[in-house]
């Protein structure tokens, strides 16, 4: 039997294709659950309706969310200009990630955490 995760959504009211993303993760059998962090609230009603069940938590702090429920994928849907930081974090608390693109303003930005050689991965 296939290895099922636990996914976590960072986004918040700017976040692009997360309707798709929440569909996706409802039908796969591969994601056990899901966690949301999102500080404005935006996607709260919309993840409830669509995952129902699969819907674990919801935190309107990401830092928080990712040490207390440690999903093993994060997904980071948010504009460029806030993302890096928040994939920071995710990468910190030993997820492997997966962002929107483009995930920086500046190649600086990414590459430098690339640099970092975090144990996760980071899919861009």
């Amino acid at each position: 039997m296939p290895k099922k995760i636990k996914v976590g959504i960072l986004t918040n009211k700017t976040g692009a294709h997360v309707g798709a993303y929440l569909n996706a993760l409802r039908d796969t059998e591969a994601c056990e659950s899901v966690v949301l962090a999102d500080p404005d609230g935006h996607w709260v009603e919309s993840a409830r309706k669509v995952l129902g069940g699969k819907l674990k938590a919801v935190h309107r702090d990401t830092k928080l969310m990712l040490a207390k429920e440690k999903p093993t994928i994060a997904m980071v849907t948010m504009e460029a200009k806030i993302a890096p930081p928040i994939i920071d974090l995710a990468l910190e608390a030993g997820c492997h990630v997966f962002a929107e693109k483009p995930a920086c303003l500046r190649s600086e930005e990414i590459s430098r955490r690339l640099r970092k050689k975090p144990t996760a991965s980071t899919c861009i």
